[in-house]
């Protein structure tokens, strides 16, 4: 039945490439991100499994636009990079007791990104942002990130909105004159 083939495929799925062993061995060797990854490849998988009808696999994409999300990232990758200096000096400013360049990497790289968002991409809401960045650095960085992020953030967010760096403007989106 297609129930049965849907199973047998999930198996081989959670034995073969997601499961322990050579597959799993060999991509690990290959991407240091194989554990974050594995678990999207896991994700889309599944939501093919569950859209087999009639003998026809309807592949799912990992993004819904690509052509969008990457132009996204190509921009916001030249903004935090380009303007590095200025934003790590935005950082220092806010980091009282903290010398820059002795916070955990993770959490300057996701500071800039978070700014260069926030500055870059007018039509994204800042608690967007500021929700996606410190979830970012609950997953990747060190237990207390989250919180130390956040209250970065929230200093930095409310400094550039008075000098009127960050202007958001339409609907749901804060507008700052």
């Amino acid at each position: 039945t297609a129930d049965d083939d849907k199973q047998l495929l999930r198996q081989l799925l959670r034995r073969l490439v997601i499961g322990k062993g050579v597959i799993h061995d060999y991509f690990e060797e290959q991407d240091l991100r194989w554990v974050e990854d594995k678990e999207v490849i896991k994700g889309l998988v599944e939501k093919t499994i569950k859209t087999l009808a009639n003998g026809k696999v309807e592949m799912q994409k990992l993004t819904i636009d690509w052509d969008d999300d990457k132009e996204f990232l190509e921009k916001l990758f030249t903004q935090a990079t380009s303007l590095k200096p200025e934003y790590t000096k935005l950082i220092a400013d806010n980091t009282k007791n903290w010398e820059v360049d002795r916070l955990p990497l993770t959490d300057r790289v996701i500071l800039e990104m978070a700014i260069a968002e926030m500055i870059s991409f007018p039509q994204i809401p800042v608690k967007v942002t500021l929700n996606e960045y410190i979830e970012l650095a609950k997953k990747y960085s060190t237990p207390k990130s989250r919180q130390f992020i956040n209250g970065i953030l929230d200093v930095i967010t409310k400094t550039l909105q008075q000098q009127g760096v960050i202007r958001k403007s339409g609907r749901g989106l804060i507008d700052n004159k």
